[in-house]
């Protein structure tokens, strides 16, 4: 009976461990995840480096000829907070028609990493949207 009641004592220390390890490393992770994810991945100028044999892909791998700005639109969700909105400056002063991209996160990435992306997609004349 003494040696059944220590095995089950040494079990559940066992037990107590794998548990222990396993919501500190879980609790390690999550939070290492909100902070990488809260930094910015692309630098403003990722795409100089780009390089690639394709003729199409050299094209449009740098900024178009679009000036760009942008503008922050408050949501009424609070778990969206704010909207961004890159698009050509000249968008402003005119009725033409630009084709849309519309961003949803899904990835627990910060949107944020991707704003030099939708930045240089709107210097060649693309609306985009987070």
């Amino acid at each position: 009976m003494k040696i059944m009641k220590r095995g089950l004592k040494i079990v559940g220390f066992v037990i107590l461990g794998i548990v222990s390890v396993t919501v500190l490393a879980a609790g390690f992770l999550l939070t290492k995840n909100y902070i990488d994810s809260q930094k910015p991945w692309l630098e403003k100028d990722y795409y100089t480096t780009f390089q690639s044999d394709s003729a199409l892909e050299k094209r449009y791998a740098g900024r178009g000829s679009y000036d760009v700005s942008n503008t922050v639109i408050r949501s009424d969700d609070d778990t969206v907070k704010n909207i961004r909105i890159w698009y050509p400056a000249e968008l402003e002063n005119t009725a033409e028609r630009y084709p849309l991209i519309i961003v949803t996160n899904a990835s627990n990435m910060a949107a944020l990493n991707y704003e030099p992306y939708f930045e240089r997609l709107a210097s060649w004349g693309v609306c985009c949207n987070r």
